[in-house]
């Protein structure tokens, strides 16, 4: 039985340290002609060599490390114990529920991102369940006030359309005696 390319499962490592197939073995080749010549890799020839999780010592003899961290490419580490961060700011700032949140992070579904935000939470000495914002006007006026655009306020509190965003922010400008038009902060 041969081994599976660390890269790609689906098919047969034939390389001789026994990890990656052809298609990677040749991307990492031409990813390190392109370092040595001062040149950013492709995001295929850094998704090859992120994905090969760890450095054997057969890649580490060939290939110089240096040279992948100048050429921006993230070595191998354990995981970011930061993650819930984003899940948790996403869901205490916009009052995204949780099922917008894990698709927007990427997670499979609500209950990874929620565990997720969890951890982070318990870590942190922050409050759990965060608490979350339901006027969305104010949402929108404050993040128009740190220099957001339209377009983005509307889509990171998921209304409609921007005019619907800028309709709430107004209306809950005039309910509160807030200026308008806001004056834009820095983003």
């Amino acid at each position: 039985m041969t081994d599976k390319c660390r890269v790609h499962p689906d098919k047969d490592a034939t390389w001789r340290a026994g990890e990656l197939c052809t298609a990677c073995e040749s991307r990492l080749r031409v990813a390190q002609r392109r370092i040595d010549n001062g040149l950013p890799i492709t995001p295929t020839q850094s998704e090859t060599v992120r994905g090969l999780g760890r450095w054997p010592e057969a890649v580490r003899a060939r290939f110089d490390e240096a040279g992948l961290r100048a050429a921006k490419v993230e070595l191998p580490t354990k995981r970011k114990k930061q993650r819930g961060r984003t899940e948790y700011g996403l869901r205490r700032t916009t009052g995204m529920t949780w099922q917008q949140i894990a698709d927007r992070c990427g997670f499979s579904n609500q209950n990874d991102a929620i565990t997720s935000a969890r951890v982070y939470a318990q870590r942190n000495d922050l409050q759990w369940p965060p608490r979350q914002h339901t006027d969305k006007g104010a949402q929108a006026y404050t993040l128009r006030t740190q220099g957001k655009q339209w377009q983005q306020v509307a889509y990171d509190l998921d209304f409609r359309s921007y005019s619907s965003a800028i309709r709430a922010a107004h209306t809950y400008a005039q309910r509160h005696d807030l200026q308008w038009p806001i004056e834009l902060g820095e983003e």
